[in-house]
């Protein structure tokens, strides 16, 4: 015979609803307790979905964040936080599924060798190709081509390749050999008409224009072929600003009001040694007079004594 449970009956903790149950430990029904859990498990996700971090993808550069539920795992796992989107991650994980992971094959020295993952999304999202060699044997490569341009050239490098004639000063410059080199290997037919001085100028004319073009009033400057000058980035902020300058035309009243002043006490004091000077002969004949008259005096009293 199979032995019978004892259920007890009891009143709910919450809803105050009676119910059986076995266990004596249970103050709950069962809609309450499913309540329950449901909450926990809802503050739980929140928890996890919380932005635990905000990094820029090292590829694309789009921000993306990191919730605490990820990083958790993460850390749990043993791995590293991630470096990239969703987007680029997620392209970067259908190409290892695609072509069985980064590993290829170098068909040069048949050794394996992985791709970086910046070269993989080059692939996916800009249909850059792929090197088919590893990176020991395309530095080969490239080594060998850069002696194997060396071979043709030499040290031809700067000899005068051509001699012309600037279209704007009319100096004669020289193309040497490396330039032209350079210039063919680029794509570009036409040979350069201005000497270097002239296109640095020019060179600087533009980056002036495109400054006021953009709204940036660049301070003017001369330029010289000799120590040729590029304006500031920011040149209009090192502009003085005049407005909050002391205005120059009250300091000049003020000092033609003080020089006036000056002048005017110059003046007077001229004046009066003028007068002063001019004062003084008279005072001297004034004084030869008085001498003059007495000494005519003097004659005359001795005139009267010798005739008496």
């Amino acid at each position: 015979m199979s032995k019978r449970i004892k259920t007890i009956v009891k009143t709910c903790a919450k809803c105050h609803k009676p119910f059986s149950t076995a266990d004596d430990n249970i103050t709950l029904c069962r809609e309450c307790m499913n309540k329950d859990l449901k909450a926990e498990a809802a503050a739980e996700l929140a928890r996890q979905n919380t932005v635990a971090e905000t990094r820029n993808c090292k590829y694309c550069g789009k921000e993306f964040t990191i919730t605490v539920g990820e990083k958790e795992f993460l850390e749990e796992k043993g791995y590293s936080l991630p470096n990239y989107c969703p987007d680029c991650r997620k392209a970067l994980k259908d190409y290892k599924r695609e072509h069985g992971g980064l590993s290829h094959i170098c068909k040069k020295c048949g050794n394996e060798f992985k791709y970086s993952v910046p070269m993989v999304l080059d692939f996916v999202f800009k249909q850059k190709p792929l090197y088919e060699t590893c990176m020991d044997c395309h530095r080969k490569e490239r080594e060998q081509e850069r002696e194997h341009r060396k071979g043709h050239s030499g040290n031809r490098r700067n000899e005068v390749y051509a001699t012309a004639t600037c279209r704007d000063c009319g100096k004669e410059f020289v193309i040497t050999v490396g330039e032209h080199d350079f210039l063919v290997n680029h794509g570009y037919e036409n040979m350069p008409v201005r000497c270097r001085d002239c296109r640095h100028k020019r060179q600087v004319n533009a980056l002036v224009t495109d400054m006021r073009r953009m709204g940036e009033e660049p301070v003017d400057t001369i330029i010289t072929s000799d120590e040729p000058v590029i304006p500031h980035a920011n040149a209009a902020e090192m502009v003085p600003d005049i407005s909050a300058m002391p205005e120059q035309t009250d300091i000049a009243t003020d000092n033609a009001d003080t020089m006036t002043d000056v002048e005017a006490d110059t003046t007077v004091a001229k004046s009066q040694d003028t007068e002063a000077v001019s004062n003084e002969p008279a005072e001297v004949n004034t004084l030869s007079g008085s001498f003059d008259n007495a000494a005519g005096t003097a004659t005359d009293n001795d005139t009267n004594t010798e005739t008496a």
